[in-house]
């Protein structure tokens, strides 16, 4: 029997709930990948209080509960590059639906975006290319951090593959 999830924005208040999913999703899926600097620089990124700061000015931070728990983060800058998805309970369209609600908000507050970009990790690049996004640049590294610029262009509709 599934349950209801339920997708909103994300409550002051709830940053340390929202970084503790993130950064389990993280440490399970993508830090392998990384060497020590990349994992310490996205830990820096994903601490509550970087999250809190960041919320006060140009992010907006989506989620999904399940049950009163979260199992989904996304986090967008300026209405036009995903910071963070995470997705705790992954292969039940919560990704999809968290970016298609993404995509939405981006077009309501800010028409004039093109475009929502990404930095795909190694582990990433394949859910994204599912979603519907292109690589845009070839692979690069920076402060530890291996990742693939890609977009969406945001007329364009997410693949349902």
């Amino acid at each position: 029997m599934s349950t209801e999830i339920t997708y909103r924005l994300a409550r002051s208040g709830e940053e340390p709930e929202v970084c503790a999913l993130v950064t389990g999703v993280f440490n399970r899926f993508v830090a392998p990948d990384f060497p020590q600097d990349g994992v310490d620089e996205f830990l820096r990124y994903a601490r509550p209080d970087a999250l809190s700061e960041r919320s006060k000015k140009d992010h907006v931070v989506l989620v999904a509960e399940e049950k009163g728990k979260l199992i989904g983060v996304l986090e967008v800058r300026q209405y036009r590059h995903v910071a963070l998805l995470f997705v705790e309970l992954q292969g039940r369209g919560v990704a999809r639906e968290l970016l298609k609600r993404a995509v939405a908000h981006s077009r309501e507050q800010a028409p004039e975006v093109q475009a929502i970009t990404v930095h795909a990790s190694r582990y990433a690049l394949p859910i994204y290319q599912r979603l519907g996004f292109a690589a845009t640049d070839p692979e690069r590294t920076e402060n530890g951090i291996t990742y693939t610029p890609m977009a969406l262009p945001v007329g364009g509709r997410l693949t349902t593959a």
